[in-house]
Parts: structure tokens; sequence; C-alpha cells
């Protein structure tokens, strides 16, 4: 039971300072409190002090004084002003949101939806990407994932059976596509490599019902439509993934249209790439973490981060500036390293500095410490980021997103609406207020509702095909991932996910984001010894600080473009090329007085 003595305190302050009942409840519950809770502690409130019974200037039971007391005036009046500031105190604290009716900034019915009008306020800020990777001794409900469903016998028959239907596809794609005009009929297909020695007849059968795959030509001869129906998840899943694009006469890829994938039916056409589906079903996402988690050493120990200002420069006359710094450590056992490196743009100027490096990549980077300059529009190859940014590249990526910026903004507003309005995210707990380093912030625990995950896929894909922005060609109703989401199958696997990833949010008092970390629980297989009482962490934590506050980036002192830096320290490559002449040299002349 949650410990009340907090609110019981607070209301007993608020009706001394002639708060109505009505408004502690209604104010407790805008702060996160549930309708038992204050009850409770409205009870526990009244068997102290029934109703009536309290002093109009203290917390404390009235009584009377008697003609006999030996109270003075002073005293009375001390008490009197101590009851005049508690009641201003508790006044102050109930508008001001203090205390027990200190108001969370969301509930889950404006959790996103909320924080996304929230962050479209913000116009500059700093922020830090964290990434940890590292063993800790084993939990008492640490368990390694075990999925009953997929070891079934008859799962396995199946993708094999469509292993063999997938094969069947790739050899007839192959065929048709060297062909001028499309066949009426696949009926004695020729392999199209048979010169090559592939003499082996092409299979155009099913192998479940030895019924002959359904074929016809269409747009007057010039297309053809060939069904598949497979039968098992895994199998649509990875061709679902291989035909969210088709192959154009240009050779470029474009968006599929999004009638070729009917339940577990795929039709197949002339721009249909080729299939590739792995001899074994698919591993579950924890399944292959797992069993990544067996070549992991026991002692590791990695983290990084990234750190990133942007916004509007106050040392550059308002230019859109920014400053990135890359930091990290790793211990892999017999194995350390850091990393250190910062960049920033100042103008059209873009610059690099190195502090640390492992040193087999030292020799062939500038020296540390010294900020390197480059330009991304020069001309001078030596001096200038085109090898690794083109300046039309970045031209034409800025104006597409402004394109399509409004409509992709309206498309993430509605689906921060319709998760809220499904219920997408539920808090674990009652939101509480702690201290995050210098902080007070509002944390959040979140854990994804079950069944709200269908009803908000369906009208997610529904609202995407209304946007604007072709998003309606990766978000759309696929009644064979819609099957899978209902599926046994995803239910457990569901419940595994919930027990081993955890998802924390931290928010100011204004309500803007502060900090995100999502945490995973990676539990080895029990058959792997030595890790049988260790589990791997896998974290990312996302944090925000200097909300709309003046950004300023200065120009780097002393810096020099990476050609200046390479002629005063000898090009690193040249060096290399010549120690290995060098070295071959000695061991030719060597071997002649051998």
């Amino acid at each position: 039971m949650a410990d009340l003595s907090d609110l019981v305190d607070g209301f007993l302050k608020s009706r001394v300072a002639g708060i109505s009942d009505a408004h502690m409840r209604e104010e407790a519950s805008v702060a996160g409190w549930s309708a038992t809770d204050i009850e409770t502690a409205f009870s526990g409130m009244e068997s102290k002090f029934p109703h009536g019974e309290m002093s109009p200037a203290t917390s404390v039971p009235f009584t009377p004084l008697s003609s006999k007391s030996s109270f003075k005036v002073p005293v009375l009046v001390g008490i009197g002003v101590l009851g005049l500031i508690l009641i201003g105190g508790i006044a102050y604290a109930y508008v001001e949101k203090m205390g027990p009716f200190a108001k969370a900034p969301y509930q889950e019915d404006n959790l996103l939806s909320g924080l996304l009008a929230k962050s479209s306020e913000i116009d500059s800020s700093a922020y830090k990407v964290g990434f940890a990777l590292y063993m800790k001794g084993r939990e008492a409900d640490a368990k390694p994932l075990t999925l009953e469903i997929k070891d079934s016998s008859e799962l396995k028959e199946k993708y094999l059976r469509d292993l063999e239907r997938a094969e069947s596809v790739n050899r007839i794609l192959s065929t048709l596509r060297d062909e001028t005009s499309f066949p009426p009929s696949i009926s004695g297909l020729k392999p199209a490599y048979e010169e090559y020695g592939d003499n082996s007849p092409i299979d155009i059968t099913d192998p479940r019902t030895n019924a002959q795959y359904a074929y016809k030509t269409t747009d007057g001869g010039t297309d053809f439509a060939l069904e598949v129906t497979f039968e098992t998840d895994d199998a649509l899943s990875a061709i679902r993934d291989v035909m969210l694009f088709e192959i154009q006469e240009d050779a470029t890829l474009a968006p599929q249209s999004p009638e070729k994938i009917e339940g577990n039916k795929v039709t197949f056409t002339k721009s249909s790439r080729g299939l590739y589906l792995p001899s074994e079903p698919p591993k579950a996402f924890f399944e292959q973490l797992s069993e990544y988690a067996m070549y992991i050493p026991p002692e590791i120990n990695i983290q990084s981060s990234v750190f990133v200002a942007a916004g509007k420069n106050a040392a550059n006359n308002g230019s859109i500036d920014w400053k990135v710094g890359l930091d990290g450590s790793g211990d892999l056992g017999d194995l350390s390293y850091k990393v250190n490196v910062e960049a920033l743009k100042y103008a059209s100027d873009y610059y690099v500095k190195i502090n640390n490096m492992p040193a087999p990549f030292g020799g062939f980077l500038p020296p540390k410490g010294q900020w390197v300059r480059f330009n991304a529009s020069s001309s001078d190859e030596a001096g200038s980021m085109n090898p690794f940014l083109s300046p039309e590249d970045l031209a034409q990526t800025e104006e597409d997103f402004k394109d399509n910026r409004v409509a992709f903004m309206a498309l993430i507003k509605k689906t921060a609406e319709l998760a809220d309005k499904e219920r997408l995210f539920s808090f674990k707990n009652r939101p509480q207020k702690e201290k995050v380093g210098e902080r007070s912030l509002y944390r959040y625990d979140l854990s994804v509702r079950k069944e709200a995950i269908v009803p908000f896929y369906k009208k997610l894909a529904a609202e995407a095909v209304k946007a604007e922005y072709k998003v309606d060609d990766i978000i759309r109703i696929d009644e064979g991932y819609l099957k899978y989401l209902e599926s046994s199958e995803f239910s457990e696997m569901f419940d595994y996910y919930n027990k081993n990833v955890s998802v924390t949010l931290w928010v100011d008092q204004k309500g803007f984001p502060a900090m995100l970390k999502y945490a995973i629980r990676i539990v080895p297989p029990a058959d792997v010894i030595f890790l049988k009482d260790k589990q791997l962490m896998l974290e990312f934590t996302v944090s925000l600080e200097d909300i709309n506050k003046p950004l300023r980036i200065d120009r780097p002192e002393g810096s020099k473009t990476y050609e200046e830096v390479m002629k005063e320290n000898g090009n690193p490559f040249e060096k290399f090329i010549q120690r290995v002449k060098s070295s071959t040299l000695k061991a030719s002349l060597g071997s002649l007085f051998w």
C-alpha cells in the first residue's frame, strides 16, 4: 500500500487553511493520486481529527482555554502569528501546486501529444545521447527466452515448405525477367541459365497442395502476376522487407504498391526482386541478443555518449550553428580504449578536433588537440569535405524536408494523439518528483499496453493513407502482419519483452522533455556455463538541457586546413607506404645473404 502520510498531512493543513474538501479531492486527483488513495487519506484524517474539531489557526485539536489557564497574551499572539504564517504557506503551496498537490505535467491520456506540443516550443537546446553495454550479476527473475510455439515441429514443416516456395519464385522470376514478351503460361518454363549447367526443372507447384501457382499476363502482355500463398509469419515478414521496394526501369528502387501482399498471398510482377529466406526460421529479437551474448567477454563495460548543442549562435549574429562531442570508453577484459572527438559548425566552416583515439587509427589522423577546418563548398580537394559531404546533396535533402515537413509533422501529431487516445502507454506507478543532478524532474515509468497495439496500428495505418506525405507505402494495413499481432506467438514475445525492457521518462515542471532512458536486459542461454550468473544490460539514454537558452559557439583559434596539417606532419599514408617498401627491401636483401 502506498505511503499516504504526506497526503494526509497535506489535507490536514489545507483544511486548516480553509480549503474545501471538494477542492482538495480535485487537486489531489489532478496531481496523480488515485481515488482510493484520496478517500483512504480522508478517512485517516477524520479518524485523527473529526471535521470541525480543529483549530482555525493550528493543525492540532482545538481545546477551549479554561479560566485557570496559565497562558499569557504574548503566547497567544505568537500562536496566532504562527497560525497566519501557516495558513499563508499552505495557501501558497496550494496555488503553486507544491507539496502533495504538486501537479505532474502529463497523464496517460495526453502524454505523447503534450510532449510533442511542448517540444515544438524548443528553439535551441543541448542534448546528450548515451549508450552503455555492460555485464552485471543475474537478477532473480531473469530468465532466458524460450518460445514454445516456435519450437513446434508443425511450424518447422510449414517453414520448410515456404523455403521451397521462395526457391521456386526466384527461379520463375529470373527466367521471366529474360523474356522479351511474357508467356501466357508458366508450364514448361526452361531455366534461365540452362546453358551454364542449370538443367533441373523449375517447380511451379505448391509443395502442400500440389496445385500450380496462379499466373497470368497483365497490361496487354507487358507484365505478369504470379500469386503464391505462404504459410508462416516468419516467411511473410522476410518477404515484406524485400517487397517494400520494387525495381524500376531505370534500375532505381521505388515504394511498392500495398496490394502486392494480401494476408498470406503474395503477388509477384516483373518489378519484384528475388527473395531470400534463411534456412531456419528467423529468430526473435531477444533470441538473437541472447545468442550474441555468448560471444561477449564477461568483463565487458562499454560507455559512450554524443553531446549536441544547436540553435541560433549568439556569437555569430544569430547564425544556425552547432557543436558535437563524442566521448567513449571500453573495457573488454584484455583490451581497453578511449575515444574523444569534438566537432562544430561556425558559419559555413566545419571544425574537427581529436583528443583521444585508439593507437591503431592514430597514425592516419591529424595530431591530437589540433582543430582541423573544412569547408563544404570548397573546391580544394585536400581541404574540403567533398569526399564525405556534398553541398548539392545537403541542399536537395533540405529542400525535400521542407516540401514534406508540414504533412509529415501533421502525421506525427496525429500519431501522438492516437497513441494517447488508445492509451498505448500506461504508467507503472504514479508519476513522482525526484532530483536528477541539479534539476527537479517528474519521473514516469512507462509500459506498453498489449491490448492497445492492434487498435492503434489500424487507426495509424488508416490515417497514413490520408497524409500527403507518402508514408502509406510503409505504414499500411497488412492483414498478415495484423494476424501476427493478434497471434499467441506475438503475445508470448510481448510478455517477455515487458519483463525485460524498461522505459523511463523525465520531464521538467514546465512540461519540457528532460531525459528518456530505454534499458534492455539480455539473459544468456541456460547452457552457457560461464555466464550462468550474469546478465547483459543494453541502455540508451537521451537528455535535454539548456532549453531555449542562448547558444554561444566561438570560432576555434589556431585551426588549420587538413592540407596544412598534413604538410606539417607528413602524409601518414605516404609514411606507411615508405615503411612497407623499406621492410620489403630489407627482407629481400636478407634473403640474398641467407
